[in-house]
């Protein structure tokens, strides 16, 4: 890892959060309790999870990013190109950064849902109290399982879109790079998002405010397992409870990328257009 690429991810992803985090709060509350109002959800809420989110997001979106361009860098050199190039490397950077990234989603979501007063802390204690080390990775594979997908769809579309615009614009990178990251927010959100959906849940699963609101018609019941998720979300909702939050979704991942990514490319423009 070098450090202009450490520094410009760290940028990228802290002010990326620090602006969007509201958003995806708005988001994890429809796609796992069912419902969120603005009349009564107090503005600090809006932020809870936010120093989880900020004091694992920055370690793991270096590794992250540095990974992609350390795997790119290496791959150029063995003369793999094009879409190719771009699967491999987004492939190794989910594998590698998703030992964080779990952790970090857990108890962000946790966090978020929590009731009133339950801070990062006490959720992390309660977390490890009732589940072990393993209740911080819970739903692992599954994000991996939807991840690969998502991470490839974005690289390709973002890579091949970012190569086409620069070539035929000259535009600087700083104004490529954010357009660049919304078509393929677009493409990877649809792909990845009913799949996100059972995962969240299952993540949350075991919380108190789930069990809290599990006698709601509206709400999943805190089941335990992916497949008791998926058919109660199927039984509920139908095959709209798997689109749940879509929009809501996109709506955060969709300028947290763009602000992300036009950061990091400003300041770490070298990566290599193939």
């Amino acid at each position: 890892m070098d450090s202009g690429t450490l520094t410009a991810a760290s940028a990228g992803a802290i002010i990326s959060r620090l602006i969007c985090h509201p958003i995806d709060t708005i988001t994890v509350h429809k796609q796992t309790i069912g419902h969120f109002s603005f009349k009564t959800m107090p503005l600090k809420a809006y932020y809870k999870g936010l120093p989880a989110s900020l004091a694992l997001v920055t370690p793991a979106t270096c590794i992250y990013l540095s990974t992609y361009c350390y795997t790119k860098e290496k791959l150029l050199k063995k003369k793999i190109h094009g879409t190719l190039l771009y699967s491999l490397c987004g492939i190794s950077a989910e594998v590698i950064s998703s030992v964080m990234w779990t952790p970090l989603e857990v108890v962000k979501a946790r966090t978020q849902i929590a009731a009133s007063g339950s801070g990062v802390l006490r959720v992390v204690r309660d977390l490890y109290k009732t589940e072990g080390l393993r209740g911080f990775y819970r739903g692992y594979w599954m994000g991996i399982a939807i991840y690969l997908p998502t991470t490839v769809s974005w690289w390709v579309v973002y890579e091949h879109s970012k190569s086409y615009l620069m070539n035929l614009t000259h535009w600087d990178v700083s104004v490529v790079a954010p357009i660049c990251s919304a078509l393929g927010t677009v493409v990877a959100t649809v792909i990845s998002t009913p799949l996100d959906i059972v995962k969240t849940n299952f993540q949350v699963a075991t919380t108190s405010a789930m069990k809290a609101q599990a006698n709601s018609p509206a709400l999943v019941q805190p089941a335990l397992t992916i497949r008791s998720i998926a058919s109660s979300i199927l039984k509920k909702y139908g095959l709209r409870g798997f689109v749940r939050g879509l929009l809501t979704r996109m709506c955060y991942v969709m300028p947290s990328g763009m602000i992300s990514m036009s950061i990091f490319e400003s300041l770490k423009p070298d990566i290599q257009l193939v």
